[in-house]
């Protein structure tokens, strides 16, 4: 049985193509194109499996909470989401004195139900005044700034929209306005919202519109053209209205023949481009490109899909696109926009990135003056002159050069005048203590980017930093940092599970090797959003999780059971892709179909293994939805910050006047209750039990809260109004800016003044602690500790009641003032403050 993947690639262009007018329609679109799978990013991909659910058909109307829906996708959605290019040539034609400027538009996507399109219009582009009978649309403006006009026919339905082009109708203003990109989505209703509009563009720009359902002749519901007519400019007798304020509401609209502006370009939506070096070529063509994103998923219709369960299944047979361990998490990522079911197209284009990734991989040169092992694979190059940069960082120095990642080793190259310099080798297998995280790199080692890797090893004398420069995100180093820790994370696991026999060693090698292979597919399928490379990397997701342990103990005693030999294992996987010839030419390979029928690739704990991975997706899920609501509150600024913390301590706040009144005496009833059972809990030594019981009153609470669904019903408001005005605020701030400095002095002088009585630099106010803390050491050690509490508690209540503040005002001023004169008179340590490390006095350290 041999296993054989054969893919191929596909490559697809967007061209602009003239669409001629036919003289007898009126519909101001293009003609349609076909339901056929094309590259669009997430957001353009949910809005699309929101129509399908959103849109029923002809003659429904979608309901407000479909509407909500869709706007908030909308309203989300950049010119970037759709794949749409700045610097489209649309843009940049000048238009010719006297001369409207064309529209340009492009399908999407059209069926009967509904149609996504993109209108371009360079500056002074106008779509004229038209309807959309018994339609709903949306529109989003994507780029630019333009001019809507928008009326509601008053007295008319939608039979009436087929009236001869004579007959005026009476018609409600209800947009006149100039929008700029970014703005909410303006939805239009069969009969109401604007449903006459027209557009007249004051800067480039681009719309999408998503109408359901689309235009069609055939079926009635075909554009008619309409000119606006004040509402004074007819006679008096045909007005209706004598209300001057009324009249500027209203005009009269009478239906024309096509306009000359009606005419578009149309721009055949063919898909993604799949290589930028066609670009050069395509632009010195006629057709011109529109285009350039080659993203993941892809729009195709529902019929042939999958779930979670059959990915999973077809993992546990042929370990290629999904490992049986991580193979749900991977399906999660993979279709988090297409509501979890995973598309023919969507499948097939993985496969074929997969195949693209291994024959990349196979081309890459071996790092210069390295002898590589047997079984060790290059899992990842970047510093090479066709990728991006790569920066190496040693103190104050930086060289670039080539990065390698194997299974075994990281290599860095730092580039000659000629060729590269021989590697340096920083072994990722040895288990020796060592350490990998981001770090931050800048100019003359200052930390100002957020884009690299430090590596510490008790072998290296200096820590390693690799920078991996980007303009915006850090991406990329998230990417290394992840595939990196795989491969250490990888040699950890075999330490610790005592894993040595050499089959069973390599299978796990190709199964992490298949993971990363995995994972550099998806990040060139998904390229605007890249997934999160856990989901692909089986140790670096279970090391994470708390349960993950587990996994990782079944998952070694599924290597016991398990055929590497099988044609199905990953083992055989890699030597069918051409990857480990060397490696397993090592192995005794059975074959025939005798073999295929008894060998077992499916481990015997399989049942305990799901229930561990199953058990873990469950925490997973737990997890990622706490931190996406804690994330929320970290999103806010320091001044939000603190007003959620002061609505959260509220219920604190309303409980101490309740204590105060207890100390204060005004309830004495209450006081005294207090009094007595703390003093009745300390005698009897109850405060275990006394903490007990606090703790069932505790949990008591929780069980009421829950029964009664408290908690999901409860929700924390902050109110961020303000009655100061800007100067005002500004003045707070500044004020309480001040009063965190004056609290961080106060505490420096008071450490001041305690290392200066410990180190006996007052004299007489170290005599006079030494006295005072003996004679307490003389007391704790005599007395019981539950007498001293007793006592403190009884003096503490009687200070408070009304004979003891009469009693001890007199002497309680006295003693103030004495305490802070003696505290005011403790001088401070000397304080020197330097620039530099260097400048420091060795003489002035303390040991």
């Amino acid at each position: 049985m041999k296993v054989e993947v054969r893919l191929t690639d596909v490559s697809k262009v967007i061209r602009k193509k003239k669409c001629c007018r036919k003289p007898n329609s009126k519909r101001k679109h293009p003609p349609a194109t076909p339901a056929s799978p094309v590259a669009v990013s997430f957001p353009l991909q949910r809005l699309y499996m929101s129509c399908i659910d959103v849109f029923k058909g002809v003659g429904t109307v979608p309901s407000p909470t479909d509407v909500q829906k869709l706007c908030r996708i909308l309203d989300g959605m950049r010119a970037e989401d759709v794949g749409l290019s700045r610097n489209l040539q649309f843009f940049k034609t000048s238009s010719i004195s006297g001369v409207t400027p064309k529209v340009a538009c492009t399908t999407i996507y059209q069926s009967e139900k509904f149609s996504l399109c993109i209108f371009f219009l360079p500056a002074n582009a106008v779509i004229p005044l038209h309807n959309h009978p018994g339609m709903t649309v949306f529109n989003k403006l994507l780029l630019g700034k333009v001019h809507i006009k928008a009326y509601d026919l008053v007295t008319s339905n939608n039979q009436d929209d087929s009236a001869s082009p004579s007959q005026r109708k009476l018609a409600a203003l209800k947009a006149d306005s100039v929008f700029t990109a970014p703005c909410d989505t303006s939805v239009l209703y069969p009969t109401s919202g604007g449903n006459i509009h027209a557009f007249t563009a004051i800067t480039p720009c681009a719309i999408l519109d998503v109408m359901g359902p689309p235009y069609s002749k055939k079926d009635g519901r075909d554009c008619s053209y309409y000119r606006d007519i004040p509402y004074n400019a007819l006679p008096y007798e045909e007005a209706v209205m004598n209300d001057d304020r009324e009249r500027e509401r209203y005009c009269w609209l009478e239906e024309i023949e096509i306009p000359k502006e009606s005419e578009m370009e149309g721009i055949k939506y063919m898909g993604p481009r799949e290589y930028l070096a066609k670009e050069k070529e395509d632009n010195e063509q006629d057709d011109i490109s529109l285009f350039y994103s080659d993203v993941m998923p892809l729009l195709v219709d529902n019929e042939p899909s999958v779930g979670d369960d059959a990915f999973v299944w077809l993992g546990s047979l042929v370990p290629l696109a999904a490992d049986f361990v991580n193979g749900r998490f991977t399906f999660e990522t993979l279709t988090s926009s297409t509501m979890n079911r995973l598309h023919f197209p969507a499948y097939d284009r993985f496969l074929k990135e997969i195949d693209k990734c291994i024959k990349h991989l196979q081309k890459q040169a071996i790092p210069k003056n390295v002898v590589m092992a047997d079984d060790e694979f290059i899992l990842h190059v970047e510093g090479t002159a066709s990728s991006q940069r790569v920066v190496r960082h040693i103190g104050g120095q930086s060289w670039p050069g080539r990065l390698t990642l194997t299974n075994y080793a990281l290599y860095f190259e730092a580039s000659g005048i000629v060729s590269y310099e021989d590697a340096i080798k920083l072994d990722l297998s040895k288990d020796i203590e060592r350490f990998i995280k981001p770090a931050a790199t800048g100019p003359l080692g200052s930390p100002l980017f957020d884009k690299a890797i430090s590596y510490e090893s008790s072998e290296l004398k200096e820590d390693v930093q690799i920078e991996f420069p980007e303009l915006t995100s850090c991406t990329r180093r998230d990417h290394w940092l992840a595939i990196m820790k795989e491969v250490m994370l990888l040699h950890k696991f075999l330490t610790n599970f005592n894993i040595e026999s050499p089959l069973q060693v390599w299978e796990m090698h190709a199964r992490t090797i298949l993971g990363i292979i995995r994972l550099h597919a998806a990040r060139e399928l998904l390229r605007i959003a890249p997934p999160d490379p856990k989901s692909f990397l089986i140790f670096a997701l279970f090391d994470e999780l708390p349960t993950g342990s587990e996994v990782l103990q079944e998952l070694a005693e599924s290597l016991k059971t398990v055929d590497t030999g099988h044609p199905c294992s990953a083992t055989s996987i890699l030597r069918n892709l051409n990857v480990s010839d060397a490696v397993t030419g090592h192995m005794v390979m059975k074959s025939g179909m005798e073999h295929a029928e008894t060998a077992n690739i499916k481990p015997e704990n399989q049942s305990s293994l799901e229930t561990a991975v199953e058990h873990v997706r469950e925490d997973a899920k737990e997890i990622n939805t706490a931190k996406a609501k804690a994330d929320e509150l970290k999103d806010e600024g320091i001044g939000n910050t603190a007003l959620v913390l002061l609505e959260l301590v509220k219920p604190l706040q309303s409980a101490w006047p309740w204590f105060q009144e207890v100390i204060q005496w005004e309830r004495p009833a209450s006081t005294l209750t207090v009094i007595g059972l703390t003093l009745l809990v300390v005698y009897k030594e109850w405060v275990g039990k006394a903490v007990a019981v606090f703790l069932m009153w505790v949990v008591s609470k929780m069980i009421w809260a829950r029964r009664h669904g408290v908690g999901k019903k409860t929700k924390f408001v902050v109110c961020t109004a303000s009655d100061q005005t800007t100067m005002e605020s500004i003045v707070s701030a500044q004020h309480g800016l001040n009063m965190v400095h004056n609290i961080m002095q106060l505490a420096n002088i008071s450490i001041l003044k305690i290392w200066s009585i410990f180190l006996s630099n007052a004299p007489k106010h170290t005599d006079m602690a030494i006295t005072a803390m003996t004679g307490g050491a003389i007391v704790f050690a005599v007395i019981p500790l539950k007498f001293i509490i007793m006592a403190l508690v009884v003096f503490a209540f009687a200070a408070t009641s009304k004979a003891g503040k009469l009693v001890n005002t007199k002497k309680n001023d006295m003693g103030n003032r004495k305490l802070k004169g003696w505290w005011d008179s403790i001088p401070v340590i000397p304080v020197e403050i330097v620039d530099k490390v260097e400048d420091i006095p060795k003489a002035t350290k303390t040991d």
